[in-house]
Parts: structure tokens; C-alpha cells; sequence
């Protein structure tokens, strides 16, 4: 025989295909960490949607304290001068619900609303200080608090003369 024959009598080899090849699928391990990746980023997304439904009620509570306080305060400033009683002495209105220096307003779909002023004739007997504070009654109420100061004037000369 000869060399030639010899290598045409032999087979070449041939890779016998492996049981698994790379696009086979994943495996169980890999099925649970990507699971476990989706749950930690589901979860971040639900902690800011929690995040954001309590900012939007805090802000939409602010809001309304705040356009309540503002029209106590003008409801204030069209008072004829005269009409405007100081605030018993000794007690603090703005922290104390005092007989005809609070008012509770019903927003509906935002909520229950305590405005509380304070008034105060100045040395100048011409002069009145004014305060206004309107809070959401409820959680956190506090955060969603408005207040508003003002001081009104008599330019008449005389208190007697204002109106």
C-alpha cells in the first residue's frame, strides 16, 4: 500500500454535536435571578408611585389651605375697620378654637379645612395686625398649613372715622 491509500482509507474526524448548544434555552438558575432583577425594579417603581400619590395629596391639601387662608385674610380686609374685634387677651386664636376667630371648611374631595385669625390693635390705635392660619384637619396636617399676616390701616385720622 501506499501512502496515498492509506490516508484515503481512513475517515476524517468529525465532532460528534454537543448535547446543549449555546441557544438551547436558559437554565433554571438564570430563570430565577432575571425574576428576582423584574421583583427589585417592580418594587422601585411601586415605592415612587407611593412616593408620588402622597406628595400629590400633601400638595393638593396645601392648595386648598392655602386659597381658604387667602380668603379668610380678604374677608378680613373688607371688614369695615370698626367691625374688626381684637382677639381675647391671654389666648392665642391661631392655636386655640376661640368663639368668632375660627371657621371649619368642608373642600369636598380634598377635605376638612380649620381657619383660625388673630387681631390686633397696634400702639397706633390706626393700625390692625392681622393673621391668618388655615390647616388640613387630619395626617400631617402641619406640612399642608398656610398662614398669611397683614396690617390694615385706618387713614381717616380718628378709629372713629374709619370704616
Amino acid at each position: 500500500m501506499t501512502q496515498s491509500t492509506i490516508s484515503a482509507d481512513r475517515k476524517p474526524s468529525v465532532r460528534k454535536p454537543s448535547n446543549r448548544n449555546n441557544e438551547a434555552g436558559f437554565t433554571l438558575l438564570e430563570a430565577i435571578i432575571a425574576t428576582l432583577i423584574l421583583l427589585f425594579g417592580l418594587a422601585s417603581i411601586f415605592n415612587l408611585m407611593i412616593v408620588a400619590v402622597s406628595s400629590n395629596s400633601l400638595a393638593s391639601r396645601a392648595s386648598g389651605a392655602t386659597t381658604i387662608a387667602s380668603r379668610e385674610m380678604e374677608a378680613l380686609r373688607a371688614t369695615a375697620f370698626t367691625a374688626l374685634a381684637d382677639s381675647p387677651v391671654g389666648v392665642d386664636t391661631l392655636d386655640v378654637q376661640t368663639v368668632g376667630f375660627f371657621r371649619i371648611t368642608n373642600v369636598e374631595g380634598v377635605g376638612t379645612f380649620e381657619s383660625r385669625w388673630q387681631i390686633q390693635t397696634l400702639t397706633d390705635p390706626n393700625l390692625k395686625y392681622l393673621r391668618v392660619r388655615t390647616e388640613p384637619q387630619g395626617f400631617r396636617a402641619r406640612a399642608a398649613r398656610a398662614e398669611f399676616t397683614s396690617i390694615r390701616s385706618c387713614t381717616a385720622g380718628t378709629t372713629a372715622g374709619c370704616l
